[in-house]
């Protein structure tokens, strides 16, 4: 019997791609057949509404179709899909051995997101679903310890796996220290969480005043995006180009605001500078105090006069960059690549399936 994964989007989305498709290889080569439903499609933003509607009840029918099917699987696995509430009880009961992973505070707004009426009554609607889902899973994957304890008041079987990288892929290159390049401070992300870097721009500012040309600020994914007095180059995200724009910073940045929503989040983007040899800089918020040991594989800042000293000294000093660059390499090739938690995630499945 098969496995199904009913994913929240495709490999072009970040949680999908972390939380199942990077794990799908190790699956193939244990001799582990599976199914994949995809419930969204890349671009369907950019759509016009018809088409999007009609995007979004093909996948719904999809959906109904495997779930009527869902006896045939030994489990299913949703990646922090919200299915409707009758089509959730319907599979429950076909299959009892279901999965269910999300990876961000879900349960909240995100502060990028309007606050309408309408946009809060749909939140209420999907805050239920993830209360049915969460009680109705055999099994519920996390990514940190703020999640654990929201998913424990519907459901005591809560395990953490934290988001991973393939450090086979995101690797480190040798990088070019000339007075002729500017040392990149560089960040990706999305447009969403790009309204983050606004915290930063007094002190790219200050540090642009200091260090003049010598000092580029990259921005991957972002999309436009203007800093006063600042020299900042936004570039698209492709994830055929991804590794390159890593490799092509010099010091990596996670700045966050120390909220609620901030606290569920899995610290990938801290993990993709460290596996390719980043210095980085991030907001001591989540799980980020637990990535950078202050010092030894990067630095945590505070305040905007913490972020400029912190970022000067990595400016000043290529030997700290790299010191710093391969400890945090070191610590995601230990704890968080994808090699050392395929396993567990594999036993997870499997037991789950009895």
């Amino acid at each position: 019997m098969k496995f199904l994964f009913i994913v929240s989007g495709t490999r072009n989305f970040p949680s999908s791609r972390v939380r199942v498709f990077q794990f799908l290889p190790y699956l193939q080569a244990h001799g582990l057949p599976f199914d994949v439903l995809n419930m969204r499609a890349d671009g369907v933003g950019n759509q016009g509404l018809y088409r999007r509607w009609a995007r979004r009840s093909l996948r719904l029918i999809q959906l109904c179709w495997y779930v009527l099917r869902a006896d045939r699987y030994r489990v299913v696995f949703i990646q922090k899909y919200l299915p409707p509430v009758g089509l959730l009880f319907l599979l429950r009961y076909l299959n009892c051995n279901i999965i269910y992973d999300f990876d961000d505070a879900i349960f909240l707004l995100h502060q990028g997101q309007p606050r309408s009426g309408l946009r809060r009554l749909w939140h209420r609607v999907l805050q239920y679903r993830l209360s049915c889902v969460l009680r109705l899973s055999k099994q519920v994957i996390v990514s940190n310890d703020f999640l654990k304890e929201y998913a424990q008041a519907y459901n005591p079987q809560v395990v953490i796996l934290p988001s991973v990288v393939n450090t086979d892929l995101h690797s480190p290159q040798p990088r070019e220290v000339s007075a002729d390049r500017p040392v990149v401070i560089g960040w990706i992300g999305t447009p969403l969480n790009s309204l983050y870097l606004k915290s930063l721009q007094k002190v790219f500012r200050a540090l642009s005043e200091q260090y003049g040309d010598r000092i580029m600020i990259e921005l991957v994914g972002s999309g436009p995006i203007h800093f006063e007095g600042v020299n900042v180059v936004t570039r698209n995200w492709s994830l055929d180009e991804e590794v390159d724009r890593l490799r092509h910073f010099d010091i990596g940045i996670m700045p966050l605001p120390d909220d609620l929503w901030s606290r569920g989040k899995a610290g990938y983007k801290l993990l993709l500078y460290m596996a390719v040899g980043l210095s980085c800089v991030a907001s001591p918020v989540g799980v980020n105090v637990h990535l950078i040991q202050e010092g030894y594989n990067g630095f945590l800042a505070r305040s905007d006069e913490e972020w400029i000293e912190k970022l000067g000294a990595l400016v000043e000093s290529p030997a700290l960059r790299q010191r710093l660059g391969t400890r945090g390499r070191d610590c995601v090739v230990h704890k968080y690549s994808t090699s050392v938690i395929a396993p567990q995630w594999i036993q997870l499945l499997q037991s789950t399936a009895g």
